[in-house]
């Protein structure tokens, strides 16, 4: 099975951040390129400004070091690879 797979069944919310459904999401709307508080249509960010949330967050809660230099639909995300390693664990083939 493909990594493509994977990628659609993973829960995303418009704050872009995992592990919660719209319906459950308290969050402020989140540009997923810059991790600001604006609409993705109204952002003006550089690629060499992209901060990812899900990395921001991370390493906020975790005191942890990981780049969060890239938007958070990059499908390289440290944070990604390890909410699609727990969807293969809890997948029954």
């Amino acid at each position: 099975m493909s990594i493509h797979t994977y990628t659609h069944t993973y829960v995303r919310t418009y704050v872009h951040t995992y592990n919660h459904t719209l319906r459950e999401c308290r969050g402020k709307e989140t540009c997923p390129l810059f991790a600001g508080s604006h609409k993705l249509k109204e952002c003006t960010a550089q690629p060499t400004d992209y901060k990812c949330i899900n990395c921001k967050t991370f390493m906020y809660n975790k005191n942890a070091k990981i780049s969060e230099h890239h938007s958070s639909l990059d499908r390289n995300c440290p944070i990604l690879q390890v909410v699609l390693e727990k969807y293969r664990q809890y997948t029954d083939y």
